[in-house]
């Protein structure tokens, strides 16, 4: 399982990333992100079912939209999501 590691700058808008100035990924950061997923998974090929992300509140990934860009980011590596309910209850409350 991948998650974001949470950051103290994200941290700071945690449940509230919709409010003017909250931090996101550049372009150039959502490719570095794609690039890190298709090496896991060429690590992982063969070891295990495969990967699988888990967005978190207090991360990059937290939002259905950052979810859909983490997808975009990645769609060229096989990569599963994993939500919890908590993670899934939050995203619809934020909204």
């Amino acid at each position: 399982m991948m998650a974001d590691d949470q950051s103290p700058e994200r941290h700071a808008y945690s449940g509230r990333v919709y409010e003017k100035g909250c931090p996101t990924l550049s372009a150039a950061q959502w490719k570095h992100v794609g690039n890190i997923v298709a090496d896991a998974e060429k690590v992982a090929a063969g070891i295990w079912a495969g990967p699988v992300f888990h967005p978190h509140v207090a991360t990059y990934v937290e939002t259905p939209e950052e979810c859909e860009r983490f997808y975009d980011a990645t769609s060229h590596a096989k990569i599963g999501l994993c939500l919890t309910r908590g993670t899934a209850c939050m995203a619809t409350e934020i909204r």
